[in-house]
């Protein structure tokens, strides 16, 4: 192999190249998806700790982990203008029917709820250094950000 064969395929953050660190919980969490971020509330309610490896850049990534980019249906938070049987209603009507319309309307009544426990595990999920101060997606006086539906604000979009 080439020297320049070998820089094409060589680890590209040479800061963390080599180095280890090593943790400990009592569980861990692999994915800061939706279920990854749902599994390490749980987890931490019931008094484990927790570490959550998310393998994107989590602090603008589209994980739902610290970076999470949104949080379908949120509609319990304090900017919505739709209820959470409007917006489960919703799903079922646009999948004609073939959709779990109780489940929807779970997610939808508890979202904001979990973005809340996620902020209490240090998550953040405000702009609070006004860092989008202005933009059409954030409420400026919750600092919550929204994405997709700016009007009816639904989905959460967390920094």
């Amino acid at each position: 192999m080439t020297d320049m064969q070998e820089n094409r395929y060589a680890w590209p953050y040479a800061n963390e190249s080599g180095q280890r660190e090593t943790l400990s919980c009592d569980v861990l969490v692999l994915g800061g998806g939706l279920a990854g971020c749902f599994a390490a509330i749980a987890a931490a309610r019931a008094g484990q700790s927790v570490i959550l490896v998310e393998k994107g850049a989590v602090e603008k990534s589209g994980s739902a982990g610290t970076g999470f980019d949104h949080w379908e249906s949120a509609c319990t938070n304090p900017c919505s203008k739709v209820t959470p049987e409007e917006i489960a209603w919703a799903y079922v009507r646009e999948q004609d029917g073939y959709s779990n319309g109780i489940l929807h309307y779970i997610e939808c009544r508890e979202g904001y709820d979990r973005l809340l426990d996620m902020e209490s595990f240090g998550g953040k999920i405000r702009d609070t250094e006004g860092e989008f101060k202005g933009a059409a997606f954030r409420d400026d006086e919750t600092g919550l950000m929204f994405a997709y539906d700016y009007t009816n604000a639904t989905t959460a979009a967390p920094v």
